[in-house]
């Protein structure tokens, strides 16, 4: 599975992602430009709590029509997006993390947990997992890094395949293995 978060890195492989043999899942912020590029994710995730949405910007709405595209919202989702959908009749999914969680209004880690809890994947590829940058505070890319880390310390060794270019999460932590690779690399091996 193939997990779009929102850093700079998902702007670079809009082929690659045409190639991707698997089930694609794409943040809000990412869905709208994957899809202006001819992207069409099998899953938008969304979790957004307190960002200033537009109505649906993120979400191209026609072309959310047009394909079997599942929106996918958590505990933190504002009802204000809640109400959009409804009056735009876009179905959604209420994604609940595992008992004894947290609900993180995170959507990278949200995607990622929906995949590995949900989706039942054998492994996540994630592309735009910087978690860096000068949009937010470094304290924010931090605080989303160790929630990050604090699920994939759980799950198996190289899991998680790393196509992210950089960021704090890129290579190895003292606390668990990622797997670096490419987009490329992983398109040629399947």
């Amino acid at each position: 599975m193939l997990v779009i978060g929102g850093g700079p890195s998902y702007k670079k492989h809009y082929d690659d992602y045409k190639k991707f043999k698997g089930t694609i899942l794409s943040t809000d912020v990412a869905a709208h430009t994957i899809m202006d590029n001819g992207v069409y994710p099998d899953y938008i995730v969304t979790a957004e709590a307190a960002r200033e949405l537009s109505e649906l910007d993120y979400f191209n709405i026609e072309e959310t029509r047009k394909h079997p595209i599942q929106i996918i919202i958590s505990g933190e989702t504002r009802n204000e997006l809640l109400e959009s959908f409804t009056k735009a009749k876009i179905p959604y999914k209420m994604f609940r993390y595992p008992e004894g969680h947290v609900v993180l209004p995170d959507v990278g880690l949200t995607a990622v947990v929906y995949a590995k809890e949900v989706l039942k994947a054998d492994s996540i590829v994630i592309v735009g997992f910087e978690h860096e940058g000068d949009e937010y505070p470094e304290f924010t890319f931090r605080t989303w890094a160790d929630r990050f880390w604090w699920f994939v310390r759980q799950w198996d060794d190289e899991f998680i395949i790393n196509c992210s270019e950089g960021g704090v999460l890129y290579g190895t932590s003292k606390r668990k293995s990622i797997k670096k690779s490419t987009l490329k690399e992983i398109n040629e091996s399947n």
